[in-house]
């Protein structure tokens, strides 16, 4: 792997060590694999586009089964990984339920 050198105009020497804010996502992902390739020790937040969000349903009827919730969604093309109730402490199902998604599946549906 051939790398160029690149120039990052908001590096900066900290304490812990150097901190590049890259511009663009491309930037960010180009540098990421530079760094994995050269097996340097480095940290990274998620793009907001690679974050998980959750959606909490409220009013939801305790007796309706989770399968048709998970049904309804899937049906209207919704973006849904998994669909679970949420319990109080003693584990008694509440109205409400969870709904993990992710942020680049959701807007990439019309």
């Amino acid at each position: 792997m051939r790398i160029q050198k690149h120039c990052y105009p908001d590096a900066c020497n900290t304490t812990r060590g150097l901190k590049i804010q890259p511009a663009a996502v491309p930037d960010f992902q180009n540098l990421s694999a530079v760094l994995a390739t050269l097996k340097v020790a480095y940290h990274t937040y998620s793009l907001k586009e690679e974050r998980e969000f959750h959606i909490v349903f409220r009013g939801v009827s305790k007796e309706l089964p989770i399968r048709e919730v998970k049904e309804d969604l899937f049906a209207q093309d919704l973006p849904v990984r998994s669909v679970r109730r949420i319990t109080n402490r003693a584990g008694k199902p509440l109205d409400l339920i969870l709904i993990p998604s992710n942020i680049a599946i959701a807007q990439s549906q019309p």
